[in-house]
């Protein structure tokens, strides 16, 4: 696994954390929910267009049919600073029908929940 640039990381103990995400860096968002993406759905995931005006773009594929976990995407701040409050949402995940072949066994999905957090469903905003 790559490992990305790390040094804004948001403390998870501090509900009031706030992170500065300066250019020309790249950084992993992860989402506090998790996603249980059923068999013939799919997923696309938006930041969200404020975002996206202060120099925020990002980078994620399709997430397939049996993906299980956070979502979590690249992003590369182009230009300025952007402060990020934990909490914020991020990015918008949109559902979508879609032929599988197949459920994904990749390594990045979890057998379990852990931390017990919210799943998401149906069309809806994430949050770092």
């Amino acid at each position: 696994r790559r490992i990305l640039d790390r040094r804004s990381v948001m403390p998870a103990d501090d509900p009031d954390a706030v992170i500065t995400l300066s250019a020309p860096h790249y950084y992993e968002l992860i989402s506090n929910e998790m996603v249980n993406i059923p068999i013939d759905v799919a997923c696309l995931v938006k930041l969200r267009s404020t975002l996206v005006r202060s120099g925020l773009v990002k980078s994620s594929g399709l997430f397939d049919s049996g993906y299980k976990n956070k979502v979590a995407i690249h992003a590369h701040q182009v230009a300025g600073r952007l402060d990020l409050q934990k909490g914020i949402r991020f990015a918008q995940i949109s559902f979508i029908d879609a032929e599988s072949a197949g459920l994904y066994e990749g390594i990045y999905n979890v057998v379990e929940d852990p931390h017990n957090t919210e799943v998401v469903k149906n069309n809806a905003e994430i949050r770092v």
